[in-house]
């Protein structure tokens, strides 16, 4: 759940490099009213993220109107956890200019991939992104 879809739409697509498709609003006979607690007069429009074509809607953002949503807290409780595809250091400068909340890196071992760096950053909802960059493996990636 977010507050302002176009502003995560930004973080997907512009910063992040998936590609987003921004569903018109929910219907009032949603299976997302029952199914996410969401109080049936309050509207729901969805942002559905893909990762290239063998990764069609991976998941989807919902912006809520109407309805009060919380903002996730600390301990966190779950995280989307992203391959930067060598683009790590633009990713951060990018979030870091939009006001969000930035970890900072640290080295990455992997006993398939490596030495790399891992560093997380916050959304304005507060939600966690975890990115991590293997540079020597991650040739020809999709996204």
């Amino acid at each position: 759940m977010v507050a302002n879809l176009d502003r995560t739409v930004r973080l997907w697509r512009d910063i992040l490099g998936f590609e987003v498709v921004v569903n018109p609003t929910s219907g009032a006979d949603s299976y997302s009213y029952p199914v996410f607690n969401i109080a049936r007069n309050a509207s729901i429009r969805y942002a559905m993220v893909s990762a290239g074509p063998d990764q069609q809607r991976t998941f989807a953002f919902a912006e809520v109107k109407g309805q009060v949503v919380p903002v996730p807290q600390s301990p966190r409780v779950a995280a989307a956890v992203i391959n930067a595809n060598g683009r790590l250091a633009e990713i951060i400068q990018l979030a870091t200019a939009e006001g969000m909340q930035v970890v900072p890196a640290t080295v990455l071992r992997s006993a398939t991939n490596g030495v790399g760096v891992e560093q997380a950053f916050g959304d304005l909802d507060g939600h966690l992104i975890v990115l991590y960059d293997f540079p020597k493996t991650d040739v020809g990636t999709k996204r």
